[in-house]
């Protein structure tokens, strides 16, 4: 079994509140994972993040916490009181309900309702646990839109949008539902972005692939490799390109007020996906 990749920092030395906190607690959790120390300090300021790492490497628990921890601080508005604050998109309904899962148990002490909305099964029971209300709605794209069309929810109060595995999305053609979705909530500045990438191991060489300012990009190894240490830290960025497949680094929006979104996406037409049009 591969080792448990952690590092030095703490989550009770991070700006959490103190529900999370007592989440984490309770399941077990004192020290972040390497996309954990990297995604979490920016995005619990604000700031957009975009990021790539394996599966088991606690990326969901990154952006979950972000997520929940901007929803805690900021007050709920009455005018849309029952609709979903946060949106987090996934590629398939096994990962959405992993998502669900591991928000529960984060979040347990939040206070904050949890919804899911994937497709092939459960189709009436979703649609009316959306409509009774959530804090964050967590599915896949395609049943998502199918019951914002229906009107079940709208997306006037997104505070946050997460897009997980956001290059297989693009894979399995979830481009122009991404894009439906993110023209119908409010200006990019004035929700929190986050996108993760899936890593891959012996991919392909970057040759091809375009380089593009950014600010914030956090991207971890593969679970099971050690570190523990500040400079490997700094190795993990610096090695982000060496170990991913062809990729181009876009912003999800052209708002300069956007400081350091960058989507990753795996082709020339992918790169207007998220531009306003």
């Amino acid at each position: 079994m591969a080792e448990t990749v952690l590092t030095e920092t703490r989550f009770d030395t991070l700006d959490l509140p103190g529900e999370l906190l007592r989440g984490l607690e309770e399941a077990g959790f004192t020290h972040c994972t390497p996309i954990q120390e990297l995604a979490l300090p920016p995005s619990l300021r604000g700031e957009d993040v975009a990021g790539q790492a394996q599966t088991g490497t606690g990326k969901s628990a990154a952006f979950l916490l972000a997520t929940m921890a901007r929803l805690l601080r900021r007050p709920v508005d009455e005018a849309h009181a029952g609709q979903p604050r946060a949106l987090i998109l996934a590629p398939t309904r096994e990962l959405a309900i992993q998502i669900h899962r591991d928000a529960e148990v984060l979040g347990s002490h939040s206070g904050l309702r949890m919804v899911l909305a994937y497709g092939g099964t459960g189709y009436h029971e979703q649609r009316e646990a959306i409509a009774a209300g959530c804090d964050i709605l967590i599915g896949t794209p395609g049943r998502v839109i199918d019951y914002y069309k229906q009107g079940v929810f709208h997306l006037n109060a997104i505070e946050v949008i997460v897009l997980d595995e956001a290059d297989r999305m693009f894979d399995l053609g979830f481009i122009r539902d991404i894009r439906y979705l993110l023209r119908r909530m409010p200006e990019p500045a004035e929700r929190l972005n986050i996108a993760f990438r899936l890593g891959r191991s012996g991919s392909a060489s970057n040759s091809g692939a375009r380089k593009a300012r950014y600010s914030t990009s956090a991207t971890s190894p593969a679970s099971g490799q050690k570190r523990t240490s500040s400079s490997g830290i700094r190795a993990a960025k610096e090695s982000r390109h060496a170990s991913a497949p062809p990729i181009v680094l876009s912003r999800l929006t052209m708002s300069s007020a956007i400081r350091c979104f960058l989507l990753l996406v795996n082709s020339k037409d992918d790169r207007v996906l998220l531009q306003p049009g």
